[in-house]
């Protein structure tokens, strides 16, 4: 129910005693909006073909990834282990290291060896 105007912005009457502005709410759907922008973005990024490593070389390598029909690229750094991540999402991709392909799944371990990946 609109009750008045004051200074430009309708006043909509939520209950006896409570008042919230139109601008309030274009505020409250901006927000609204930002948020759910955001969420999209996160789950679109959590989604993505991931493959945690151990890497035993102090090289970093870049292989080449088949994922869905399309290629991409994938790094591992060096003497560390951590989760390399390449969109899009997929169950299973397959990656060139320099002893050839290796069918990995998402999530799968690997291991990274003179060059060449092992499932773990």
């Amino acid at each position: 129910m609109v009750d008045y105007c004051l200074n430009k912005d309708i006043l909509l009457r939520i209950n006896e005693s409570t008042y919230i502005t139109i601008t309030k709410l274009k505020t409250m759907k901006i927000k609204l909006f930002a948020f759910a922008a955001m969420l999209l973005f996160v789950t679109s990024m959590a989604s993505a073909y991931s493959v945690p490593y151990y890497n035993k070389d102090s090289k970093t390598y870049t292989f080449e990834v088949k994922i869905n029909g399309s290629t991409r690229e994938i790094t591992f750094k060096g003497s560390t282990s951590g989760t390399a991540n390449c969109p899009p999402t997929a169950d299973v991709a397959e990656i060139k290291s320099e002893c050839g392909w290796l069918k990995v799944k998402s999530g799968q371990k690997v291991v990274i060896k003179d060059g060449c990946l092992k499932i773990y």
